[in-house]
């Protein structure tokens, strides 16, 4: 692993974790669909400005180390041709409406500098999209390869695997689906395996064991209310009983990053968010683009600061923002030095804290996220820091966990469970939803012969009914419309596929072709 020959034995050990996800939309149906525009957007504003960043730590020969959750629903969608093609347009298309901008704000000299920003953005990431010929999965694996980065698997469509324990079968069928899918996307079986929403309970184990997984990650509260407690808190991983690695969330660089009320990406120099060039132009200058006619839906070109309220917009300042970043970077190493020089006399390990947090914070929600973590991540890899860049695995191999602990049911959604997905909007799919799991199964335990590629449709469509999304998009009311709509659709197709008549040949021919290719129905036969 890079490392610093020279150096001492560092103080303590970071560990930088980025979870990129997003649900499987994929509409062939529409020349342009505005649910398709979240993996556009988190594809412009985060996973290309991370794979730079990347590629200027590895030109520089930096010992970065860095730990990523590609899931399968968003690797098979940055691997379809047809969301290719389209996001590529997407990048070219705000090229050119950044040009447009230019010309717009010619009397307005701050906002033009920010529309000429705002271009660089998307051509850089168009030149960088052409040279890995789209292929962001492969552009990423190159990381991995080269020992910097740790690529890790997670659950097939992002179940909240808690909500599946009383149905082995609809577990394994999430776990070792998603575990296959690395393999077949990688070709390694993955190490460390990422819980969605980091939701734990101990049933979970022994089908992560199976599928050869190693370590996984739960929220600070795992450890503070484990049994026993562990001695060194969240700064050293733990032995389940199980014989897997658990490492816990440190909970106060969470609130620094995470939180807009308490943490940076609240700092009024900072970009707003919530303000957009479609809330000031007349969608008639946009109605290319939108998916929507006259509707107006996000550019993602924004120009205000933070207000923090009701107060007056007030233009975004690059040269403030950026000056803020160098200091809450700083903040941020002297928080984790701090931490460390406590620890470390008491502690027969190096001191640990696991970071981890959404990949698309960085880049859409906080738009100074990439270069906060260029600065933090250069702040490690300077030669005299005591901060010592880790991945997890590396860690895991080099200081094996001290004392076997059961981590306590916990997890990172909102009141620290899974209440989200168990809200009153929600709860009344649970049972339909475990009805047309134990309906596979009895499908499995009696085969038709001719009837495989019926049951893998059905599989299939069962695992997208489970994904967390849709709950969470309802519950929160982001886009409960939708989340109802697909959700339903596909426990009718499930529902469909499995009717005790066996059906004509392309009778039901696959809405989701493209993902999970290879799906195997035995993951659900225990």
């Amino acid at each position: 692993m890079p490392s610093h020959p020279a150096d001492p034995v560092p103080s303590g050990c970071l560990a930088l974790v980025l979870h990129a996800h997003l649900p499987w939309v994929r509409h062939p149906e529409h020349d342009r669909c505005v649910e398709e525009q979240w993996l556009f957007e988190a594809t412009a504003e985060c996973y290309l400005p991370l794979l730079r960043l990347m590629e200027g730590w590895s030109q520089d020969r930096l010992p970065w180390q860095l730990t990523l959750t590609l899931t399968a629903t968003l690797v098979a969608m940055l691997d379809d041709p047809l969301l290719r093609s389209r996001l590529r347009r997407y990048l070219a298309e705000h090229v050119e409406l950044c040009q447009a901008e230019q010309c717009r704000l010619r009397s307005d000299h701050p906002r033009q500098q920010l529309a000429l920003l705002y271009e660089k953005r998307y051509r850089d990431g168009l030149e960088l999209w052409d040279s890995c010929h789209g292929d962001l999965p492969s552009a990423f694996d190159k990381h991995h390869l080269d020992a910097h980065l740790e690529i890790v698997a997670s659950a097939a469509t992002h179940a909240v695997l808690p909500l599946l324990v009383d149905d082995l079968f609809a577990l394994r069928g999430q776990i070792l689906t998603g575990i296959g899918e690395y393999q077949r996307r990688f070709g390694r079986t993955p190490r460390g395996f990422w819980l969605p929403e980091c939701a734990y309970v101990p049933e979970i184990e022994p089908v992560l064991a199976e599928g050869h997984i190693n370590w996984f990650i739960v929220d600070s509260h795992g450890f503070s209310q484990a049994r026993p407690l562990p001695r060194h808190a969240t700064l050293a991983p733990i032995r389940t009983c199980h014989g897997l690695t658990a490492f816990a969330r440190d909970p106060a660089s969470a609130r620094q990053v995470w939180s807009r009320s308490e943490g940076y990406p609240g700092d009024p120099a900072y970009r707003e968010f919530h303000t957009d060039l479609a809330d000031e132009v007349d969608p008639a200058r946009l109605r290319g683009l939108s998916p929507m006619p006259d509707a107006r839906i996000p550019t993602g070109i924004k120009y205000d600061a933070i207000t923090g309220g009701d107060g007056p917009r007030r233009p975004y300042d690059r040269a403030v923002a950026l000056q803020r970043v160098r200091e809450h970077a700083r903040h941020f190493l002297e928080e984790r030095r701090r931490v460390f020089s406590a620890a470390q006399p008491s502690m027969e390990v190096s001191p640990l804290v696991v970071a981890p947090y959404d990949a698309e914070l960085f880049g859409h929600w906080w738009f100074e996220g990439p270069e906060f973590l260029d600065a933090v991540v250069r702040g490690c890899c300077a030669p005299n820091s005591s901060i010592h860049l880790v991945s997890l695995d590396e860690y895991r191999l080099r200081q094996p966990p001290p004392e076997t602990v059961s981590p306590a049911p916990s997890s990172w959604g909102n009141g620290g469970f899974w209440s989200v997905w168990l809200d009153s909007c929600n709860a009344q799919y649970q049972r339909p939803l475990r009805q047309m799991s134990h309906r596979l199964q009895a499908s499995l335990r009696h085969p038709i012969p001719g009837e495989r590629s019926r049951i893998q449709e059905a599989a299939r469509e069962l695992l997208l009914t489970q994904a967390s999304d849709w709950p969470f998009l309802i519950e929160q009311k982001t886009a409960p419309n939708y989340a109802r709509q697909r959700l339903e659709q596909h426990l009718r197709q499930v529902a469909s596929l499995l009717e005790s008549q066996p059906k004509t040949s392309g009778s039901h021919a696959s809405s989701t072709p493209l993902i999970f290719p290879q799906i195997d129905p035995s993951h659900w036969i225990v």
